[in-house]
């Protein structure tokens, strides 16, 4: 114990009491340094505004984002990276002047011998990185395509394998490079997308006969909405049910994200309408499943809106949301049968095609539809005059209906199958009713 003490006090007295207990002075200690950035003898206001032009170079250096064809160029500072020269400037204050009284003159001994380099605590906003990939993602991504049979001509098309970018592994890759700080070139991470059906497989299945079409009205091209449609058609278009095979709505056309490919449109949540990301591909999955009830499909999973939709008679829309609702189908036929979807001409077209059975044949008939009448909200307002009245809010009516689906053989009804019994709430009226005082205009001050 004697000899550890001498040791200490050996140590104090080598480095001189007076270059310790600089340590007090406000200033950080001879010695610290970041990289080849001297912080010794420093005062915080001096450390901050040499950190401050520090930090900005480091944001200005850039990286280079690269695929066999095309680069993208960001500096640290658009990915969202930065250096916490608060945390560094804490840091090196505290040597010297953090622990134990022998910790701090051992602190203080290694800075004066032999230098103390801090670690540069980097920081990347997650949320900013994954945004750039995922504008990337959004450029590259291209969907695979099916092979397919055009309903019109029956001819059979080719499949084409798609590209997607790896979201998760190229921003991996950016991370690593800011955490070095190696700028450069980081390349991105791409993989080949297999389509689901091929050539191959429709040649197996062999000829086909239409079995069901339908079809609905879309908007332009150029609308959201009807884009959102385009994609989760192509998704569709040449899919093949096995006989027994349960098919998903969800698993076959994909997340609805935004590095899909997928927009903002307009939706149903909540009982309103909103804004959401992939609006509009309740219709695809709507149609779908009105020419799957016409050839005879079994329905395993499906769920009406809260709200009934112009694009669709009444129960005969089918909701999907990624994660929570699908819709599902069974092929119940002996044979496989494959989707073929289009939008031409302002029309969203779903057939069935397969081999034609000694089936009975089906039609939907919608009865028994229920009027449920709206009512009406009175919300007082007293940002409006007394007994004024707006209307917030306007009434729609809403509906119960059960959906049949009755089966025909040689034109006598064989049998009859209740498909839903389904509620589409009624919107009731919201009208907002004033509750201040009068309104008047005050008259003008002399000058």
């Amino acid at each position: 114990m004697l000899v550890a003490a001498a040791s200490v006090a050996l140590v104090g007295a080598s480095l001189g009491v007076g270059v310790y207990y600089g340590a007090g002075d406000g200033r950080i200690l001879a010695g610290v340094h970041l990289a080849d950035t001297d912080l010794g003898r420093l005062s915080v206001p001096q450390a901050s505004a040499l950190l401050e032009r520090f930090g900005k170079e480091f944001q200005e250096e850039r990286i280079t984002l690269k695929t066999a064809d095309k680069n993208w160029e960001f500096t640290f500072g658009e990915l969202g990276a930065r250096l916490d020269t608060k945390k560094i400037i804490t840091t090196a204050f505290e040597v010297g002047r953090r622990g134990s009284f022998p910790e701090r003159l051992i602190q203080v001994w290694r800075a004066s011998r032999h230098g103390m380099a801090l670690r540069e605590p980097i920081v990347l906003s997650e949320r900013r990185l994954r945004q750039v990939v995922g504008q990337i993602a959004r450029e590259r991504n291209t969907p695979a395509l099916n092979a397919r049979i055009d309903l019109e001509t029956g001819i059979q098309y080719p499949e084409r394998s798609g590209l997607e970018v790896d979201i998760d592994g190229t921003a991996a890759r950016i991370q690593a490079a800011v955490a070095a700080r190696r700028p450069g070139i980081v390349r991105i991470l791409e993989r080949r997308v297999l389509p689901r059906t091929t050539l191959a497989n429709l040649h197996q299945i062999g000829a086909v006969e239409l079995l069901s079409t339908y079809s609905t009205l879309v908007g332009p091209e150029s609308d959201h909405r009807t884009r959102n449609m385009m994609l989760a058609v192509r998704a569709l278009d040449g899919a093949i049910i096995r006989p027994g095979e349960v098919f998903s709505f969800n698993a076959t056309t994909g997340p609805k994200t935004p590095a899909r490919g997928y927009l903002p449109a307009p939706e149903i949540a909540d009982d309103r309408m909103v804004t959401g990301t992939g609006g509009g591909v309740c219709q695809v999955s709507s149609t779908l499943y009105n020419a799957a009830l016409l050839a005879g499909m079994e329905v395993v999973e499906r769920r009406a809106h809260s709200q009934f939709l112009d694009y669709i008679p009444l129960g005969r829309d089918a909701t999907v949301y990624d994660g929570l609702i699908d819709l599902k189908l069974r092929n119940a036929r002996a044979h496989p049968v494959v989707l073929s979807a289009q939008i031409k001409q302002s029309r969203l077209t779903v057939g069935v095609l397969g081999h034609k059975e000694d089936l009975p044949f089906p039609q939907v008939v919608v009865g028994q539809v229920e009027a449920v009448e709206p009512g009406v909200q009175n919300k007082f307002d007293p940002a409006l005059p007394m007994g004024q009245r707006v209307i917030e809010t306007n009434p729609k009516q809403g509906y119960r209906v059960n959906v049949y689906r009755v089966f025909f053989k040689d034109g006598v009804e064989v049998g009859r199958e209740l498909l839903s019994r389904d509620y589409y709430r009624a919107q009731d009226e919201v009208i907002r009713v004033g509750i201040g005082g009068n309104i008047t205009q005050r008259a003008p001050e002399g000058r």
